[in-house]
């Protein structure tokens, strides 16, 4: 949950995050009494009532039975033990309810990772080396959220982020000397002919899309790569869940519902005056006319002759 409320969030591993945690979550519904969640809460709950002398058992209630009418068969429910009754209408009803409302929550979020895991920093290398091919249908979401962003122009551009992002990476760190001899230089152009390990262990990737992105705007390749820079910027800027959209609605309402119960009937009157009078429509040169005959001084005013 502290990385969820973190800052500099990656939007790939909140969504692994949350698939762990939904995960988590369904197996707090196991039935398995040894082994289960509930028998570890259980045997807390009893450990606490001996330390503070409480008896550790549940009431024993009476089932209320309404009176049948004629011709209704009598209920076959059996009677569930207390800790049955606790975990079936409390327990699991608390589960499902957290289940669904992160099912809720990150639908959306879910849907759209799908499109934009593409984005990850493995999968250019790997489109790059031509491991996986880049899907028929890719962007395709995108495009569709962003119309603003050309589908070919995007796979294009794409293409040529992953052929130069090792150099992109590379050009972007400061050099350690601009000059050298004749003995290094020589090894250099070895080196780099050879493309040895160790030059590629110096080249340091991006770890997330929030950093390559932070890339491309220090490197000022929004020109560059325009599609691409949108898409990215759309997708730093995309939330994890709808929850903080709901808060701020809540928050709304509360002020609302504050400034209803404030409200005194004088101001509630001026208000509907204004509304009303914002309403009707004026003519300027009656109303100007009717002014000038108050008196003599607005006459020589606001209508002279």
């Amino acid at each position: 949950s502290k990385y969820l409320q973190s800052a500099n969030i990656d939007f790939f591993q909140a969504v692994i995050f949350i698939d762990r945690a939904l995960e988590q979550i369904i197996t707090l519904r196991s039935r398995d009494n040894k082994n289960s969640v509930f028998s570890q809460i259980e045997q807390q709950a009893k450990s606490l009532a001996y330390k503070w002398n409480i008896e550790p058992c549940l009431e024993v209630k009476r089932k209320i039975t309404a009176k049948r009418i004629v011709g209704e068969t009598c209920s076959n429910d059996s009677l569930l033990e207390p800790l049955d009754k606790f975990r079936s209408e409390t327990f699991f009803v608390i589960v499902d309810a957290l289940w669904s409302k992160f099912k809720s929550d990150f639908k959306e979020s879910k849907a759209i990772v799908k499109e934009m895991s593409i984005f990850q920093i493995d999968k250019m290398s790997s489109v790059k080396s031509k491991t996986i091919a880049l899907p028929s249908d890719s962007f395709k979401a995108i495009c569709n959220w962003l119309p603003e962003i050309d589908m070919t122009q995007l796979k294009e551009e794409y293409q040529q982020l992953c052929q130069n992002l090792e150099s992109i990476i590379s050009g972007s760190k400061f050099p350690t000397t601009f000059h050298s001899n004749d003995n290094n230089y020589e090894d250099n152009i070895s080196s780099s002919d050879t493309h040895s390990e160790t030059e590629n262990e110096s080249v340091q990737t991006p770890q997330s899309i929030c950093e390559l992105f932070k890339l491309l705007s220090a490197l000022d390749l929004r020109y560059t790569f325009p599609n691409v820079f949108l898409a990215l910027k759309a997708l730093c800027t995309l939330p994890i869940g709808s929850a903080s959209a709901e808060r701020k609605f809540s928050k709304m309402k509360l002020i609302k519902t504050r400034l209803r119960s404030t409200t005194n009937d004088s101001r509630l009157e001026y208000m509907m005056l204004l509304t009303c009078e914002g309403l009707i429509e004026i003519d300027f040169d009656k109303a100007i006319d009717r002014m000038g005959t108050i008196s003599s001084v607005y006459k020589k005013q606001l209508m002279p002759s």
